[in-house]
C-alpha cells in the first residue's frame, strides 16, 4: 500500500475492535445518512489508525489508494508544497485516490495527534461486491462530496479570473 502507513499506529480492526470502529464511523460527516446496521457492516472493511503530529499520512503522487475519515485531530493538505486546506475531525480526505485508483493529488500531514479510519481501494471494492447497497450509498456520498468540492473550487477560481 504505502511506506507512510509504517509511520502510523494501528489502533484496531476486525471483530475485536468493531464496537470502537462503529463509534468512530458515526462521528464522520460523510456517513451521516447511514443507519447503525450499515455502519456495522462498513466497520468490517476498514481499520483505525493514529498519526502523531507532523506525520505524513500520504504524499502527492504516491500510488497508495486509500481514503481517511478523520475522527479526531487536524490534518493539513498541501499541493506542490503549498498548504491548500485543513481537514478537521468529522471530515474526509483521499477520496479520489480510493475511488479512481490514481495517485494522491496532494500531501496530507497531521497538524496534531490525529485518529482516523482508513478505507483502501481493495476494501472498497470488496464492500461493493459483498454489500452492493452499502457500497453504492458510500459511493454516492463520496460523489456528492467531490462534486461540492469541485463547485467550491470553481467558485474560487472564478474569483481569480
Amino acid at each position: 500500500m504505502t511506506d507512510n502507513l509504517n509511520n502510523l499506529e494501528q489502533l484496531g480492526m476486525g471483530k475485536a475492535f468493531q464496537a470502537q470502529l462503529c463509534q468512530m464511523l458515526e462521528k464522520v460527516q460523510l456517513l451521516q445518512d447511514f443507519e447503525r446496521a450499515e455502519i456495522e457492516k462498513l466497520s468490517h472493511y476498514c481499520g483505525a489508525y493514529k498519526a502523531e503530529n507532523g506525520v505524513v499520512i500520504f504524499k502527492e503522487g504516491e500510488k497508495s489508494h486509500f481514503m481517511c475519515l478523520l475522527v479526531d485531530g487536524r490534518v493539513n493538505i498541501f499541493k506542490e508544497n503549498k498548504q491548500v486546506a485543513t481537514i478537521r475531525a468529522g471530515k474526509s480526505m483521499g477520496e479520489m485516490s480510493m475511488v479512481d485508483g490514481y495517485p494522491h493529488s496532494a500531501t496530507a500531514i497531521s497538524d496534531e495527534d490525529s485518529e482516523f479510519i482508513l478505507f483502501t481501494h481493495f476494501q472498497f471494492e470488496n464492500l461493493c461486491e459483498e454489500n452492493p447497497s452499502i457500497g453504492l450509498k458510500l459511493y454516492k456520498a463520496i460523489s456528492k462530496l467531490m462534486s461540492l468540492r469541485l463547485r467550491q473550487t470553481t467558485g474560487t477560481l472564478i474569483d481569480y479570473l
